[in-house]
């Protein structure tokens, strides 16, 4: 940490470890997902997916956060077969003081979203509950605006990160269902998939950005069946 000279982090599984457990996982048919926060924990997460599974199987392996990224892990991301689990709630509680506290050039690999949909990856949105808000519509607005729920920085922190609504939406939908082995019945309205949407009170695509984190349910649909109305 820049801030704290000689403090490398606290990582919390050997490289053996986590490899022998992860292929027990993979052989028993569960889906893995590894918290990683830090350039040498998403490393080592990485590291640990290409040593259990070199043939590139579709475990759809997920890495919640991929945080502080070197440059090299970004590289690595193209044909790994792995999903980064974000949530950009995150990065409007940090953007203050993370250059403070790993430095400038680590900061770039942190809230790194272009540069992961640019490797070809998708991204499954989510919110970090309890760790932060659970609105789906604030979130929304910071992965388009990148910036605060009080609209700072003008223009946004690192903007060349920024998302496009559409890309926002489909992290939050059809990625986070392909995400979860589902997208054939969840993340889209289409034949044969469950008719779970959403009625809103105003136009996502087209308001003003700061208006996303305004954005209120007037309906909620499961299944089809309707479950809220305001």
């Amino acid at each position: 940490y820049s801030d704290r000279p000689g403090h490398r982090g606290s990582g919390r599984l050997t490289d053996e470890f986590l490899q022998t457990e992860m292929k027990k996982a993979h052989n028993a048919g569960f889906q893995v997902s590894l918290h990683a926060i830090g350039d040498a924990a998403v490393k080592q997460a990485m590291d640990a997916h290409e040593a259990v599974n070199p043939q590139r199987k579709d475990y759809r392996f997920l890495i919640e956060h991929f945080m502080v990224a070197r440059d090299e892990e970004f590289r690595r991301l193209s044909n790994s077969g792995i999903i980064p689990s974000m949530q950009y709630v995150e990065l409007s509680s940090d953007m203050n003081m993370i250059e403070k506290r790993v430095g400038t050039t680590r900061a770039m690999g942190a809230y790194a979203w272009r540069r992961i949909l640019n490797a070809g990856v998708p991204i499954a949105a989510g919110t970090d509950l309890p760790m932060d808000v659970l609105n789906p519509y604030e979130n929304m607005y910071y992965g388009v605006s990148r910036c605060t729920i009080s609209e700072e920085p003008q223009g946004g922190w690192h903007p060349w990160e920024a998302l496009t609504r559409y890309e926002v939406l489909k992290s939050y939908t059809l990625d986070a269902a392909y995400a979860r082995f589902e997208e054939d019945v969840l993340g889209s309205l289409k034949a044969g998939k469950y008719a779970d949407f959403v009625v809103i009170d105003r136009d996502y695509m087209n308001c003003a950005v700061k208006e996303i984190k305004d954005i209120r349910a007037l309906m909620t649909v499961v299944g089809g069946e309707i479950l809220y109305r305001r």
